[in-house]
């Protein structure tokens, strides 16, 4: 199991998932409504909007459970397909690497600009920009931010394919 990440909570850090078995004789997991039940749907929704479910004095998130009740093996990471902390059935849920769930990240609250677009407000005031594997890359100045948004959204389609998540 990698070191987590840092910035991330410890209740989000990957433990060491119970055996299937163990899984099974406790819980039952539905792939097509992602809940995991034992007498009634099991656990809570955290402040992040996360399930997470408790047993044997430790918390587990709900989406690693699903995992391994489905499939029977530890997943490195699963990213939510579409974004929804909450959901778990087990078409939203797929294993990912830490690069390529960054590539899914939701756009930041209060932001005006497309993703990928900057103002720098001198000739032409806006530039597009893309983060590939931890470097940025510049991609050109453009009179509009649409201009600058089109040829972001064109690299993006390129580098992230079916992980890349839609802008504004």
């Amino acid at each position: 199991m990698s070191k987590p990440a840092k910035g991330i909570p410890s209740w989000m850090n990957p433990k060491k998932l119970p055996s299937q078995e163990e899984l099974n004789a406790l819980f039952s997991y539905d792939p097509a409504t992602g809940k995991i039940m034992s007498r009634a749907e099991a656990g809570s929704i955290n402040r992040l909007g996360y399930r997470t479910i408790t047993f044997g004095k430790k918390r587990f998130l709900a989406h690693r459970l699903a995992w391994k009740l489905a499939y029977g093996v530890e997943p490195r990471m699963i990213d939510h397909i579409n974004g929804n902390a909450s959901d778990n059935r087990l078409c939203n849920l797929r294993e990912v690497t830490q690069h390529q769930n960054q590539m899914n990240q939701p756009e930041r609250k209060g932001r005006t600009l497309p993703r990928g677009v900057i103002r720098v407000g001198v000739g032409k005031p806006f530039r597009a920009n893309i983060t590939i594997k931890g470097k940025n890359h510049y991609l050109g100045s453009f009179n509009t931010s649409e201009e600058a948004s089109a040829v972001y959204q064109k690299r993006a389609a390129i580098e992230f394919g079916e992980f890349r998540r839609n802008a504004l």
